[in-house]
């Protein structure tokens, strides 16, 4: 019975080591694949200007957010005090929702 447990631990070693070399090769091989952005046409590429026009745009936004977070985050334990303090809080964090999506998409 000991030795066919090793033999199964032995089969278990062989197939964990299998997929890890697999892996391996096929992350080195996508590295080796991988082009230049440059050298794609622009065709092929995103156009982000629809998210921002430029980088600065994006860092407006970007130091927008931690604020917006920080007010959220001051909410805690004052939603049931009123419907309209829980409208807020939602009305809040769909507008961080909104300046997240458009800041970690343009990433």
């Amino acid at each position: 019975m000991y030795q066919k447990n090793r033999i199964m631990q032995g089969i278990a070693l062989l197939i964990q080591v299998t997929i890890i070399m697999v892996l391996i090769t096929g992350f080195i091989s996508a590295e080796t694949r991988s082009l230049v952005r440059d050298s794609i046409p622009d065709k092929y590429k995103w156009d982000l200007s629809h998210i921002y026009p430029d980088w600065s745009a994006w860092e407006t936004d970007l130091a927008r957010l931690e604020p917006l977070i920080d007010s959220f985050q001051a909410l805690q334990g004052s939603l049931s005090g009123s419907a309209d303090n829980l409208l807020n809080a939602f009305r809040m964090r769909d507008r961080i929702d909104r300046l997240f999506d458009s800041v970690s998409t343009y990433v």
